[in-house]
């Protein structure tokens, strides 16, 4: 198995990578700390594609997975001892869950057409996803215990990108029902679905905030994608970038920064108070997708 032999399993952190970060501008107090996953990606370079942790604190990347073939949407666990991933093989995809200390990792669904998007339930215990089946992509929960998968939408169009609310009653995702992409919010008691931003041409990729009263999702609109925070109670909106390729925003811990990717100039990530006063830029040679800000250790 390539993937497996490519694991780094004895001590992640040994795995190091040749990238370093360049910051801008200088490091302040107020510049937030803690853990970031995401993959990177060198082309022309094998293995091509890693899921690497970047402390914000000393800029300097570790690669924790490696494989010449996709790695995609690394998550953090809510005691942040883990992390899900999707890996694909010889075109197949396969749900994953690694242990931060090592050892071999965990497969939970294996062989799917694709898979893509996990977010860890509150508690630990689920895994929400999108998978495609007979050519229709819909979203899974699937039990960490008993590896049973339980189907959540069968809408007509493509449901995608779940995010679980900090309660756990919720979930967030993407549908293109109605012909664009469009945020919903899928209550899990009752199983129902309302439109989130409701004035948005185009919406994607959403998450709550800690507290469960923002969101923070990728507009597009005229060919452009940006990231826009909604508050849930008042309905106010406030831009936190600009476009034009901007993408995979989610909340730090605390709630008062949002990192996403940006590659209009470059490669590499961004982060900005939620109120959109505060930046820092943390540019590398190397793509960078889909970060994911490590909860508190428990």
């Amino acid at each position: 198995m390539k993937l497996l032999a490519l694991l780094c399993t004895a001590v992640l952190a040994s795995c190091a990578s040749d990238a370093k970060y360049l910051v801008s501008p200088p490091l302040t107090a107020e510049v937030p700390q803690g853990r970031l996953l995401y993959v990177a990606r060198d082309a022309g370079e094998a293995p091509a594609f890693r899921i690497e942790i970047l402390d914000l604190g000393s800029y300097a990347p570790r690669a924790l997975v490696q494989s010449p073939e996709p790695l995609a949407s690394p998550r953090w666990s809510p005691d942040a001892k883990d992390f899900a991933y999707v890996a694909l093989e010889h075109g197949k995809a396969s749900l994953v869950v690694q242990s931060l200390a090592g050892g071999l990792p965990r497969k939970l669904l294996i062989g799917a057409d694709a898979i893509g998007a996990p977010s860890w339930s509150p508690d630990g215990t689920n895994l929400a996803f999108a998978m495609q089946r007979e050519q229709t992509t819909d979203l899974y929960v699937v039990d960490l215990g008993t590896q049973v998968a339980t189907r959540l939408t069968q809408e007509a169009g493509n449901e995608t990108e779940p995010a679980y609310a900090p309660d756990g009653r919720s979930v967030l995702y993407t549908s293109d029902r109605s012909g664009s992409p469009q945020v919903y919010e899928l209550g899990l008691r009752r199983a129902k679905s309302r439109l989130v931003a409701t004035d948005a041409p185009a919406a994607l990729r959403a998450s709550y905030s800690p507290d469960g009263h923002s969101v923070v999702f990728v507009l597009r609109s005229d060919g452009s994608d940006s990231i826009e925070l909604l508050d849930l109670d008042s309905g106010e909106r406030t831009a936190l970038s600009q476009g034009p390729a901007d993408a995979a925003p989610v909340f730090s811990p605390d709630g008062h920064f949002v990192a996403y990717t940006a590659h209009a100039d470059g490669h590499g990530i961004e982060l900005v108070s939620a109120d959109g006063r505060k930046r820092q830029s943390l540019k590398t040679a190397t793509e960078v997708r889909e970060p994911s800000w490590a909860p508190p250790i428990r």
